[in-house]
């Protein structure tokens, strides 16, 4: 058991740094450990694993048998949140497959319908893995072109870790403030919206609170302290008194904004 869960961890902590096949490595001889009635957990982290590294045919297998482990739990309030956590990966599954692929499909309005079903089933969100499917379902959305609704889905996940107050609720908060900011950003290009500088200041609001998730505890902000010097940097010599579009002289202030978010993101590793 103990064998198992160091493996595990240090599996997940490969998967945080992007060593993929590490982390897969480790979290096979994991699976060697467990009985086969707890494996479904281990079968989803490799899922993970597989999702983030691309290879979607083996992230499907180990969702299925991950699935049909839990499908044996006989106490239904364990398989309710097993579910729950099987759910926050498959819904991130869906979200890196479809936007791996180019053409629209019916693999994708699959992907599509089972995004609008996932979000509807945890619309009540009281445990962060609700607000992970969420957000997943969000991005899936968003994807699909529905910049209303998936960005309504992205407050959603966004109000209820803003609610938190441990530090690692609020990292993962970060990632979904950083994905609104990202949707912004995209609605304003594709419709050309005139940046004023009251989009401007509530960008850079937005942009504090960032700064504040990953600030609250000392060994957290020293890890991102160069990407909130640089987001400091930006809310300081950001403009806020011109209005023009993003194509008439913000490109790089908001190029330069999404590159650093786009790093800090890349970083917190759900």
């Amino acid at each position: 058991k103990y064998i198992s869960e160091n493996l595990s961890s240090l599996s997940q902590l490969y998967l945080a740094q992007h060593r993929y096949k590490e982390a897969e490595s480790l979290q096979l001889k994991a699976l060697e450990f467990i009985d086969s009635e707890d494996q479904h957990r281990n079968s989803g982290y490799l899922a993970q694993i597989y999702a983030r590294a691309g290879d979607f045919d083996k992230a499907e297998q180990s969702l299925n048998e991950a699935q049909e482990l839990i499908e044996q739990i006989i106490d239904d309030d364990v398989k309710s949140r097993q579910l729950d956590f099987y759910h926050w990966i498959e819904s991130e599954y869906l979200y890196r497959f479809c936007i791996s692929i180019s053409n629209v499909n019916q693999t994708l309005n699959r992907c599509y319908d089972r995004f609008c079903t996932l979000s509807k089933q945890y619309e009540n969100i009281t445990h962060f893995s609700h607000g992970l499917i969420n957000k997943f379902c969000s991005l899936g959305i968003l994807f699909f072109g529905e910049h209303e609704r998936g960005l309504e889905l992205l407050r959603k996940s966004e109000d209820f870790f803003d609610n938190q107050i441990e530090p690692m609720m609020k990292l993962l908060g970060v990632t979904v403030r950083i994905e609104k900011i990202a949707a912004w950003f995209q609605v304003m290009a594709e419709d050309r919206f005139c940046v004023t500088s009251i989009i401007n200041s509530a960008i850079k609001q937005e942009v504090q609170k960032v700064i504040q998730g990953l600030s609250l505890q000392q060994n957290i902000r020293a890890f991102f302290d160069a990407d909130i010097k640089r987001l400091e940097k930006y809310i300081a010599g950001s403009p806020d008194s011109d209005t023009c579009t993003l194509n008439c002289g913000f490109d790089n202030n908001f190029n330069n904004l999404s590159d650093i978010l786009k790093s800090i993101n890349k970083k917190i590793p759900y």
